[in-house]
């Protein structure tokens, strides 16, 4: 049956026209060069959270309870866009890159209404995702 709907297609595909195996193949070199140029500038983003509980001092105690996310650098210096979901009480932000460089991040801007946050870390040169081009007339 699936070989009965191939030929079809195939005879609907105007002359010259390329099949699905090439489409499928074009879009997988695609996605491939995608990841490939990008994948530098992504990162793990490691969170610590505070608890709600209090110590004899009257200061917020660390619980250990942790989670982790991903973000990517958008500037050469520095800056990480993240989920906000994934920094918001954090107490301690850890951010490791793809080559396994650590940074101590610091959240520099969180709005949990678009679930956006950015974090920083210290650094110059950093990989860095291009966002657009903008182009002047």
């Amino acid at each position: 049956m699936l070989d009965d709907f191939s030929r079809r297609s195939d005879a609907m595909r105007p002359q010259g026209a390329p099949g699905d195996g090439a489409l499928l193949d074009a879009y997988s070199k695609t996605v491939t060069a995608v990841a490939e140029t990008v994948s530098p500038a992504v990162v793990r983003i490691d969170v610590r959270r505070r608890a709600r509980g209090r110590d004899s001092r009257d200061r917020n105690v660390p619980d250990g309870a942790g989670g982790s996310g991903s973000g990517f650098v958008f500037t050469p210096d520095g800056l990480i866009a993240t989920n906000s979901h994934v920094v918001s009480g954090a107490a301690r932000i850890g951010v490791t890159f793809d080559d396994g460089q650590t940074f101590q991040g610091d959240l520099i801007g969180d709005d949990p209404d678009t679930d956006l946050a950015v974090v920083r870390v210290a650094g110059h040169k950093l990989p860095a995702v291009e966002l657009a081009h903008a182009q002047h007339a």
